[in-house]
């Protein structure tokens, strides 16, 4: 669909399985096709809904594409911990990269970041030159810049790390409800954009504040949880729930124009 949600199009149909992961490369698509059996696979399809294909028999929990490679946190059985590997876009080349069992992963510069037992590590992404950055009660979210890595901590909120291990920084304030709650987050020109849920009241609201943790703003606030935030021009896209329906909604990054983009009923029995 376009960004405003018009021209929606049906690209491929999916049989107890979910597309996970999305990755939107040049005229593919690369993603983690999850069965609700627990199979999985990684697969990829042209942006016109033709030539899918699939790559391998994966159970990929986090993927990213970069040039021409597909870099992925991979369970080769669902029961097992996630290991990292790397293949080519094609399928080929699969090559393990780490022991290291981190739930999601990101490439920047070189470098693939992630969270392992409490600490946030980096490698090169031919698997080389391994390296502790920090420690961490636990992470669950790892976004890495320039010269930043960005991870929410359990403990102590959102937090910040130097790329060579110096000047760990806490950029949340303590003691600070919303953002003890914090969902997700992305940086973008030396903002970060997040949601605080409340999984009590099952609200949620959207947060900026500067990349160093100063002047935070509230942006908006909802009555329903939110998950899976996408920063893409001068628009924030997220997806809230209302019991078994699926909303996409967008908001300016500056709060104003909230919109819903679509919606999707889903059968609850799928995931029970």
């Amino acid at each position: 669909m376009k960004k405003d949600g018009s021209k929606k199009q049906e690209l491929f149909s999916f049989d107890n399985e979910a597309a996970l992961c999305l990755n939107v490369v040049g005229d593919w698509i690369y993603f983690s096709s999850v069965g609700f059996d627990e199979s999985g696979s990684i697969c990829k399809i042209k942006t016109d809904g033709s030539e899918h294909q699939k790559l391998i028999d994966d159970f990929a929990v986090s993927l990213t594409v970069v040039d021409d490679w597909i870099y992925c946190a991979v369970a080769v059985d669902p029961s097992d911990d996630n290991s990292i590997y790397k293949m080519k876009t094609d399928g080929t080349e699969r090559q393990k990269l780490s022991d290291d069992t981190p739930f999601a992963i990101t490439v920047t510069d070189g470098w693939i970041y992630y969270s392992f037992n409490n600490k946030i590590y980096r490698i090169k992404t031919d698997g080389s030159e391994r390296q502790e950055l920090g420690f961490t009660s636990m992470a669950s979210s790892v976004i890495a810049t320039e010269d930043w890595v960005y991870y929410y901590d359990r403990d102590y909120g959102l937090c910040r790390i130097k790329t060579d291990a110096s000047n760990p920084q806490r950029l949340t304030p303590e003691n600070s409800t919303p953002f003890n709650m914090l969902g997700y987050f992305h940086v973008v020109d030396e903002w970060i954009y997040f949601s605080s849920n409340d999984l009590d009241s099952n609200t949620s609201n959207f947060y900026k504040m500067k990349a160093d943790g100063s002047d935070p703003q509230k942006l908006s606030d909802f009555k329903t949880g939110i998950s899976g935030i996408q920063i893409l021009d001068d628009w924030i896209y997220f997806s809230s729930y209302e019991g078994s329906t699926v909303i996409l909604n967008r908001i300016k990054i500056d709060g104003t124009e909230q919109q819903v983009i679509d919606s999707i009923d889903i059968d609850p029995s799928l995931y029970y």
